[in-house]
């Protein structure tokens, strides 16, 4: 699903606490048919960023974006 983000190396554990791409794969799977559906232009990233952080000089992962638009409806994360 995060094949494509702007980035390509990520950090692990994520903020869910998955220790490897794989578990996260494992569980990012069940948000494809929402992405898919095109709900939101930022879904997508924000679930990448949640799953598969960036990878920074920083020792902990990146946290998302506060808050993203689904249907017109704000979810302040």
């Amino acid at each position: 699903l995060c094949s494509d983000i702007q980035y390509n190396m990520t950090i692990f554990p994520n903020l869910l606490k998955h220790t490897t791409q794989e578990e996260a794969n494992a569980e990012i799977q069940q948000f494809e048919m929402l992405v898919n559906a095109k709900c939101s232009p930022d879904f997508k990233f924000f679930l990448c960023a949640l799953f598969a952080p960036v990878c920074t000089m920083i020792e902990e992962p990146i946290p998302p974006c506060k808050y993203v638009k689904i249907l017109s409806v704000t979810v302040y994360i």
